[in-house]
């Protein structure tokens, strides 16, 4: 599973797009210098446990967060009846 984030560099600043884990630790993070008008980068999350976290954007002044909450659902099993009818 993949995340996709898309920064406009509007500013012209030199930009840290961070995935944080709920614990504060960065988990990954990619960097747009100040001349890339726009960034897409594409974050792997299949291999983080379950739990809640944050995609930072900032650009040393500013700063936006975005929250992901990344839980598994096991899928229940579903009994089934055979009906026969003669």
């Amino acid at each position: 599973m993949k995340v996709d984030v898309v920064v406009q560099n509007l500013e012209g600043s030199k930009i840290t797009v961070r995935l944080v884990d709920q614990s504060g630790i960065t988990q990954a993070t990619q960097y747009l210098s100040k001349d890339e008008k726009a960034i897409r980068t594409r974050f792997d999350i299949s291999g983080l446990p379950d739990g809640l976290y944050r995609v930072v954007v900032s650009d040393g002044k500013n700063t936006q967060t975005r929250a992901i909450n990344l839980a598994t659902h096991v899928p229940t099993p579903v009994s089934f009846r055979t009906i026969s009818v003669g």
